[in-house]
């Protein structure tokens, strides 16, 4: 499976976050099609003091009511010295936040070196707040995987295996008995952050969004037969369930003492794997699977729990054998 990145350019973000942030462009066109090309955000204080050391060039630069009142307030040979600095870098763009007036130096230098340059009405940590969080949802790796997954109680469980196992027929079950679809066949798995995978559709807002195949019936639109309430947009993933034949593993898990997991993206996530015979209910035990995993979540751990009663009891049992072996009556 091949991990993506989207790029994001600066027109993107300014097309897609201009209403949000209320921005307005105060240089031009020109530039907008540099790439921002990491999730930080500086504010280039120490940059426009003299100091250069460590400045990441790639990032947005955000100036506050601190950066331009400490700009304002140079004489004049020190006041073009620190915006030539700044603008010297080959930076995305520079947002200026609170809806104060952009220097005419910091205009001409931007229009000059073609450097997109912004005014937000947002204050300066909000804006900061908003822009990271929108980076870091268009630049997060991504993959696609083969599979369907489904909101369980609240647990979003990913099924995997080979076409034609019954992934399909398993979300259907899954969905009539009130439980929500996200995706079928086609799954982007997103990774939102450190230890969180985000699952939707391929095209989530698309028009194929609540649309499955079913094997000998076709396509079916899961929204129209179900109503608005059998589908979602997105969900955490959070459980991989992978269906086999029977017989095509042998080392099946018995006892849930030993849980397996299974690392996407670097993340690590529970993983199941769920043999295949006639007649077994596939949609009961993805209930129980996610039950199950909402219990771990209370620190209820049903196979160690029940492990520690057993041997408590054979304990027991144990030394009441003993006493009868040494019971010579």
């Amino acid at each position: 499976m091949k991990v993506r990145r989207d790029k994001l350019s600066v027109k993107t973000f300014f097309d897609e976050k201009k209403k949000e942030l209320e921005l307005k462009n105060i240089s031009g066109v020109e530039g907008e099609d540099r790439l921002v090309k990491t999730n930080y955000i500086i504010c280039p204080g120490l940059v426009l003091a003299g100091y250069k050391s460590h400045f990441n060039d790639t990032a947005i630069q955000v100036l506050g009511m601190q950066e331009i009142s400490f700009i304002n307030q140079l004489k004049k040979e020190a006041f073009e010295k620190a915006l030539k600095r700044l603008t010297g870098y080959h930076i995305p763009c520079i947002i200026i936040s609170d809806n104060l007036a952009a220097p005419r130096l910091l205009t001409a230098l931007c229009r000059s070196k073609k450097i997109p340059l912004f005014v937000s009405n947002a204050i300066k940590c909000e804006l900061v707040h908003r822009i990271l969080d929108y980076i870091e949802r268009k630049t997060a790796p991504y993959l696609y995987i083969h599979g369907t997954l489904v909101d369980v109680y609240g647990i979003g469980i990913l099924f995997t295996g080979k076409s034609g196992i019954g992934k399909s027929e398993t979300a259907l079950d899954l969905v009539q008995r009130g439980h929500r679809l996200i995706a079928d066949d086609i799954v982007k798995v997103t990774k939102r952050s450190r230890d969180l995978l985000m699952g939707e559709g391929k095209e989530p807002v698309d028009f194929f969004h609540a649309h499955i195949e079913i094997r000998g019936i076709g396509i079916v639109d899961l929204a129209k037969i179900f109503g608005v309430r059998a589908t979602r947009l997105q969900k955490r993933v959070e459980i991989e369930v992978e269906l086999i034949r029977w017989g095509e593993k042998s080392d099946i898990e018995r006892t849930g003492l030993v849980e397996k997991t299974k690392q996407i993206l670097g993340v690590k996530i529970p993983y199941k794997v769920i043999p295949l015979v006639p007649g077994k209910n596939i949609s009961v035990l993805s209930e129980v699977v996610a039950l199950e995993h909402l219990l771990k979540l209370y620190a209820i751990d049903t196979p160690l729990i029940f492990n520690k009663s057993l041997v408590k009891f054979m304990k027991r049992k144990s030394e009441e054998f003993g006493q009868l072996d040494e019971d010579t009556e």
